[in-house]
């Protein structure tokens, strides 16, 4: 599912998140954003509301310049994902461009490192929203696709194709 005001405003509130910045990304940064191959609502998300230093809770989410860095090496969103976190372990944690689902990639089950194959992933959160009020609200976040796997099976996360 989708939100913008939603998930502008939880952006917002990452004050409590320890080391957490958010804001506007720099003008270089904003065009190289600017040139990926994607709507406007995920350009917004990462150009305005995200974070501009890495921050971990549970997963170490991304600065705003190292999602740049790696859509630019590994051009995930071209089979429809954006990187916006790693795992301690390897994994990797990837927001789904059509709906903002966030699904957790599993290097173990991977024979392609840098393709975001069905096989190695899967849904932990069905919108990006309900991984970030978690955050925000310093609740419990996944550390790897293992327990992230085990968390989606308690929650009922619906599976999503």
């Amino acid at each position: 599912m989708r939100t913008h005001s939603l998930l502008s405003d939880v952006m917002g509130r990452m004050y409590r998140v320890p080391g957490a910045k958010m804001g506007k990304v720099s003008a270089k940064l904003h065009a190289r954003i600017e040139a990926w191959p994607t709507d406007y609502h995920i350009k917004r998300l990462i150009q305005w509301h995200w974070f501009l230093k890495s921050v971990t809770h549970g997963v170490d989410f991304l600065s705003a310049g190292d999602v740049v860095e790696n859509e630019a090496k590994y051009g995930h969103l071209k089979s429809g994902f954006l990187q916006i976190a790693d795992c301690g372990n390897g994994d990797r944690v990837f927001v789904r461009e059509s709906d903002f689902s966030v699904w957790y990639w599993d290097h173990e089950s991977a024979t392609d490192w840098d393709a975001v194959e069905p096989k190695a992933r899967i849904v932990v959160y069905p919108s990006l929203d309900l991984l970030m009020i978690a955050v925000a609200s310093l609740a419990f976040v996944p550390c790897d696709s293992c327990s992230a796997r085990e968390y989606a099976q308690l929650m009922k996360v619906p599976r999503i194709k």
